[in-house]
């Protein structure tokens, strides 16, 4: 009984390594060859050179080439392409431009023919992360201590879906993993997204957008740390759906549990909601508001961004509401940054104030920021100390804080 063996090419597996794709280019014209990339440099030489002879010679055509090609143009076009004389000192020269209508068309062929090849898509998974060591001094307290240490995964699973695990570890401001060690462990980021055109939906645990300081990472913060107002970066466990035109608009819902981050129940089965837009009116300016809502709260946020070559510019208005109690806590801070050696040293001075109770009219702290960065590879690698002094509405606290701050981001 005959048997039939399939038999592998030896060479097939290194075939990748030799083949390379190729695209090329051109325009027709009712269905008729018009042009392509080397036409378009021909038509740009003759507009540079203002001669046949020397646009040829640039792209490497005769000059009886060159006319049978603008003959061939002018067929398909049914109109002249230039118009030249001929003899003479002038023999060849170009009188006027290519005609409006080839010019429309060779800009869009241009910007297609220029345009850099997009990147081939991997699914190779990428690690990121950073570490924020700092010494600190609080009042009457001084300490060294690792502030934030972030390791990431990420990369894409499609060209439309991606996805982000990442972990941070820290040596104060969370309850210790296990009890008896100064160090947590906790998870930040745990994602996936998928995108289509303008749209993109995000299914895990991530940012909820409200405030545009909790959204802005703390490794490009002009300060080592938020204002009282906002706090920290607030996470949550749901969905999140976003629509945006570059540049001129950004609209932003999500929701969920309402239990913050690493909470794997939801014991009152009651969700969270937030919603966030944002408007570009002019270059480098932006303008927002956002809206949250829980079931014993709700808070609103006016927020503005205006960004220059040289600084930037934001302030944030937030005001939150207990349904129960009638208690508003209000806050706001006004941050301005400016590049004193550009890519090098920057200033920042910020002022914030924060009413943790408007029922208590003794409660109302405000504070004076002035802070320096130094960047030795941008925010990738760099140096921060700010100092802020805080003052009391009544009783004053040793409360002042400043803090030297090195991170590495990678």
């Amino acid at each position: 009984m005959a048997s039939s063996t399939r038999v592998r090419s030896p060479r097939r597996p290194a075939l990748r390594a030799h083949l390379k794709p190729h695209h090329k280019l051109w325009l027709n014209w009712d269905g008729a060859f018009l042009m392509g990339p080397r036409y378009l440099s021909f038509l740009d030489a003759v507009d540079r050179t203002g001669t046949i002879r020397a646009a040829g010679q640039e792209v490497g055509w005769s000059y009886r080439t060159c006319l049978n090609r603008i003959r061939q143009m002018e067929r398909v076009l049914g109109a002249k392409v230039l118009a030249t004389t001929r003899g003479g000192s002038r023999r060849g020269a170009v009188r006027s431009g290519p005609v409006v209508t080839v010019l429309t068309m060779c800009a869009a062929l241009r910007v297609a023919a220029q345009a850099p090849a997009p990147a081939a898509f991997s699914t190779t998974p990428r690690l990121t992360g950073y570490l924020q060591p700092r010494f600190q001094s609080l009042g009457d307290s001084a300490s060294f201590f690792l502030r934030r240490a972030r390791f990431a995964v990420e990369g894409n699973i499609t060209p439309w879906a991606s996805y982000r695990a990442q972990v941070e570890m820290r040596t104060i401001g969370a309850a210790a993993t296990p009890a008896t060690s100064p160090l947590t462990l906790s998870a930040t980021d745990l994602w996936v997204r998928m995108t289509h055109q303008r749209w993109s939906g995000t299914v895990g645990q991530f940012r909820v957008p409200f405030s545009l300081e909790s959204l802005l990472s703390s490794t490009i913060l002009e300060t080592t740390e938020r204002s009282r107002i906002v706090n920290a970066a607030k996470r949550d466990i749901g969905v999140q759906a976003e629509w945006r035109i570059p540049d001129r608009l950004t609209l932003q819902g999500a929701v969920v549990n309402g239990e913050g981050p690493n909470r794997a129940a939801n014991p009152d089965n009651r969700m969270a909601y937030f919603a966030r837009a944002v408007v570009t009116p002019l270059k480098g300016l932006d303008l927002g508001g956002a809206f949250e809502g829980y079931n014993d709260s709700t808070s609103i946020d006016v927020q503005a961004l205006y960004r220059t070559a040289r600084g930037t510019a934001r302030a944030e208005y937030i005001r939150a509401r207990n349904r129960a109690s009638d208690v508003h806590t209000v806050g706001w801070y006004a941050l301005a940054a400016y590049n004193v050696v550009p890519q090098r040293v920057q200033v920042v001075g910020r002022v914030q104030q924060f009413d943790p109770n408007d029922q208590v009219a003794t409660d109302r702290s405000t504070g004076y920021l002035l802070g320096l960065q130094y960047f030795m590879r941008g925010d990738n690698f760099k140096l921060m100390a700010d100092y802020e002094v805080f003052r009391e509405q009544v009783v004053q606290l040793k409360n002042n804080r400043g803090i030297v701050q090195l991170q590495v981001r990678w």
